[in-house]
């Protein structure tokens, strides 16, 4: 018997938007459910897709957001924060910077 599949397995469907993630696990650092879920909250109202995550490195960094598919990740963010954030990464990469006092870092390959 061989181990190798003669077609690749389901993965789910494809996402074509930004995806973000957002550390809320509580048990693993409490101030990462107490800061991200307002995070979570407002992300949802501005129609990101958002997710809550386990956690996303840096408990000093709380709340804690990666954004997916370029990997960047911010911290010390706070609702207001995050909505700018998405809404600026909604717009042209020549637009208005963002706030690099949140960025901490960014792990994939860029847009």
């Amino acid at each position: 018997m061989s181990w190798r599949r003669s077609s690749p397995p389901e993965s789910g469907e494809p996402v074509f938007e930004p995806l973000y993630l957002v550390c809320s696990h509580g048990k693993k650092d409490p101030y990462c459910a107490v800061f991200g879920r307002p995070i979570v909250r407002a992300l949802a109202d501005a129609r990101a897709q958002v997710f809550e995550s386990t956690h996303v490195g840096g408990d000093r960094f709380a709340s804690g957001m990666v954004a997916l598919p370029d990997g960047s990740y911010y911290g010390h963010l706070e609702p207001s924060t995050a909505e700018h954030i998405i809404e600026r990464r909604r717009r042209p990469p020549d637009a208005e910077p963002l706030p690099w006092s949140v960025h901490r870092h960014s792990c994939g390959s860029g847009r």
